[in-house]
């Protein structure tokens, strides 16, 4: 797969610094990378529109748009992408944090720490393209495991709710709990699992998804289930702090 990866830096020299960082990288390990360079946040978000970056490496202080601003915009239409800011101070550590940022690298940037943030990066484009093999209808449908809501049973079915729609098929609930077993999901009741990562609130008896939809924990163990959300919570959370002090 192709990496589409855009730096966005209204200093020439910074910009093409970063840009033959990770050129060197992907040399170095053998990747198909597409970089891109743009000046502005408004250039950024125009082609972000037109064809969306899977990375982006973010000056904090663009002229214009300021990175962060423009880091906020690009969060709102794609949760995916993989922000990267780039600056001359940390003062903005915490903008990054709430931005769901994954690195931090002061300028002026050296490979190693393009190498760093790039070495964490591949680890999240291996995950976020981990994918399975279910029958539905008689064909086989691959599926992309970070597109996976919940999955329940339904009948002698389960039902597979991913951002793009539902799946019915006829693997056990089991199976479909083998197949998706490491990531982020969580039995939750015995018709269901849920992928934490879509989980925006924890209700009494409920997870509550970010599109309003309801998945029910057992009463049996609950208290188990809910401390298990709390530490995959903690884990995440961690992961960007770490991320952010390196």
């Amino acid at each position: 797969m192709k990496l589409r990866i855009a730096v966005c830096d209204d200093y020439d020299n910074d910009r093409k610094m970063v840009s033959e960082h990770i050129l060197s990288y992907a040399g170095k390990h053998l990747l198909d990378i597409e970089v891109e360079e743009l000046q502005s946040g408004e250039a950024l978000l125009d082609s972000s529109s037109q064809n969306p970056f899977q990375m982006v490496f973010l000056d904090i202080y663009l002229e214009g748009i300021s990175g962060v601003e423009t880091a906020f915009k690009i969060r709102e239409k794609d949760e995916n992408c993989i922000i990267i800011f780039v600056s001359t101070s940390p003062d903005f550590r915490a903008e990054g944090f709430e931005v769901g940022a994954v690195h931090y690298l002061i300028k002026p940037a050296a490979y190693e720490g393009v190498e760093t943030a790039l070495n964490r990066c591949r680890r999240l484009f291996e995950e976020a393209e981990k994918c399975f093999e279910i029958t539905v209808e008689r064909r086989i449908v691959k599926v992309r495991t970070r597109d996976v809501l919940y999955a329940e049973v339904y009948g002698k079915t389960v039902l597979i709710h991913t951002v793009s729609g539902t799946l019915k098929t006829y693997t056990t609930l089991s199976e479909i709990a083998n197949l998706l077993e490491g990531g982020p999901f969580l039995i939750c009741h015995r018709c269901y699992i849920v992928n934490m990562k879509f989980v925006s609130e924890l209700l009494e008896a409920d997870f509550l998804l970010e599109n309003g939809e309801k998945v029910p924990i057992r009463k049996n163990g609950r208290q188990k289930i809910k401390e298990e959300y709390l530490q995959y919570i903690f884990h995440v959370i961690r992961k960007r702090e770490d991320g952010f002090r390196s």
